[in-house]
């Protein structure tokens, strides 16, 4: 498999990750305002589970571990993870941002600026 092909599946695999983490963010608000008078435990997760957002961010993650499973054979973990991770966590703020209005300051940018570097170091071919 060519590099820019397992680069581009590790890009997918953190822009899925991503997403579903903005998924259950979204379906926990939703079960926290709802939330299940129920006083059994198991039927509590059994309805969170369920709920839409949370049930298709379950799905995304079984789909993004498959295409993470073929990144991981064709790349070094200690290369494709910090990369992965990191994608992950610019691509959650800036998301939660957009949907969720949360805060985005300096230090937010500034960290994901670094992030950034960071991953361009790793990403230098050696």
């Amino acid at each position: 498999m060519s590099s820019i092909i397992t680069w581009s599946l590790l890009a997918l695999s953190s822009i899925m990750i991503a997403g579903a983490q903005l998924l259950i963010k979204k379906g926990s608000l939703i079960t926290s305002q709802s939330q299940i008078q129920d006083s059994n435990f198991v039927i509590k997760i059994i309805r969170t589970i369920f709920e839409p957002h949370i049930f298709i961010a379950l799905l995304i993650y079984v789909i993004g571990f498959f295409i993470w499973i073929k990144v991981l054979g064709q790349l070094e973990l200690s290369r494709a993870y910090p990369v992965q991770i990191s994608l992950v966590v610019i691509l959650t703020s800036i998301g939660a941002f957009f949907v969720f209005n949360e805060s985005f300051n300096a230090i937010k940018i500034t960290a994901i600026l670094i992030i950034i570097i960071g991953i361009a170091l790793l990403t230098i071919n050696q």
